[in-house]
């Protein structure tokens, strides 16, 4: 009997911590396959090490690959509806570390990568991405990732 009360003791304790770094990560892979523009359709989310990088192409080829070196030192912008070219959900993650990251344009790949002055990752996702509070729930999925490797989470705020 003991054994069986402890067994379903740390049972239920594994299940209420949450989820891991890899299940939180595929979550964000997910969510943003499933929500691309069909202009950004080939755009890719990877996670390496600890670095974030968005791969962003244009009529199929690869135009510029960006790092965030670290994801600990990620700072959220909210995600935020947009209608400048279409209607839209713009999601902007920056680099808030003393490296940011780097840029790669394929025009410039032969001299290597650049420094990302900015350190800004923009992610463009369709308009069903506002369904069933996803830009909400996107925001805690990326600070959970953030407190999950150590970093203090930080939701950027415009200035005005």
């Amino acid at each position: 009997m003991k054994i069986l009360l402890f067994t379903m003791i740390t049972l239920i304790c594994q299940s209420l911590q949450g989820q891991t770094k890899n299940e939180t990560k595929n979550w964000i892979i997910e969510k943003h396959d499933n929500y691309r523009r069909l202009e950004n359709s080939k755009n890719e989310i990877k996670f390496e090490d600890n670095h974030l990088i968005y791969l962003k192409y244009f009529y199929g080829y690869q135009y510029e690959k960006i790092s965030i070196k670290n994801i600990r030192e990620i700072g959220i912008k909210k995600v935020r509806y947009s209608e400048i070219n279409e209607e839209c959900y713009v999601l902007t993650l920056k680099g808030i570390g003393k490296e940011y990251g780097y840029f790669e344009n394929a025009e410039y790949t032969k001299t290597g990568t650049y420094e990302n002055e900015e350190g800004e990752v923009t992610i463009l996702l369709n308009i069903d991405f506002g369904e069933d509070n996803l830009p909400k729930r996107m925001e805690k999925a990326f600070i959970k990732l953030i407190t999950l490797h150590g970093g203090k989470p930080k939701i950027l705020k415009e200035t005005f």
